[in-house]
């Protein structure tokens, strides 16, 4: 297991921060495609709350992911697996105010399994990436797209 951690200050309030993590059908809007990330489909329930499920693909997986945790506007916690229970992985968003904008926390916990588990320190570096492209590209587009 591995616990990578985040953290960020965004020029905007936490609740402009929450609603665009929340918002899993539009991340299209501000998270391009990466090799480790494709689209969020097949999300059950919009709004989102906890309980919800979708799924989030890539080049080469499915994670099969549910809303655990949603407390507006402070934390929301995602968890994810692949279809072959190979990786977990628990993103956990802690947002507080922030001056006049938000700290945000992010801390991914990732567990591997099986052959997987050989290359947990190469898994974890692509991961320990995407985490870092995600937080610089939501406060990017908070940042530049205030409304």
């Amino acid at each position: 297991m591995a616990d990578l951690h985040f953290s960020i200050e965004i020029n905007r309030p936490p609740e402009a921060v929450f609603r665009l993590i929340a918002d899993l059908a539009n991340y299209h809007r501000w998270l391009p495609p990466s090799k480790t990330y494709a689209a969020t489909v097949d999300i059950s329930d919009t709004p989102i709350q906890a309980g919800t499920t979708y799924r989030d693909k890539n080049t080469s997986n499915v994670l099969l992911g549910e809303v655990r945790a949603y407390s507006p506007y402070s934390l929301i916690v995602f968890h994810q697996g692949t279809e072959k229970k190979s990786l977990d992985i628990t993103i956990r968003y802690e947002l507080s105010p922030s001056g006049n904008g938000t700290r945000l926390e992010r801390t991914t916990t990732i567990t591997t399994f099986g052959v997987l588990r050989l290359l947990q320190p190469i898994v974890v570096g692509q991961i320990r990436q995407e985490n870092e492209r995600t937080i610089r590209a939501l406060k990017a587009y908070l940042e530049t797209h205030t409304g």
